[in-house]
């Protein structure tokens, strides 16, 4: 049995096909996309004759998942709100006083699923 040149090139090339479909859908399936955004941010600043505070507060949302997963919530959750798996809120102080800076802070972190 002889195999000729243009079908062990086709042969060649349709392997290839199939190794790089395999390659991407493994990095489809497994690649994990990292967001943050945002949610809130404020500031207050209060004084008197002796000191002055600043409150800064923040907060932030994260949510990590594969390509895949991402794809099921849109078309699953098309008009639902997703819930986030990471979110973090902080209130920052800065205390300024005759004496020097001071600075404080809180953290709060709610970890989902």
């Amino acid at each position: 049995m002889t195999i000729d040149r243009s079908s062990l090139t086709s042969l060649v090339t349709w392997a290839f096909i199939v190794a790089m479909c395999i390659a991407v859908g493994d990095v489809i399936g497994f690649a994990k996309m990292h967001s943050i955004g945002a949610i809130d941010q404020d500031a207050k600043w209060i004084w008197n004759d002796e000191q002055a505070l600043l409150f800064i507060g923040t907060g932030e949302l994260g949510k990590k998942e594969t390509i895949v997963q991402i794809g099921h919530e849109a078309f699953f959750n098309f008009f639902g709100v997703l819930e986030p798996d990471d979110e973090r809120h902080a209130v920052e102080v800065i205390r300024y006083t005759p004496r020097g800076l001071e600075r404080y802070l809180l953290v709060s972190r709610h970890e989902g699923s």
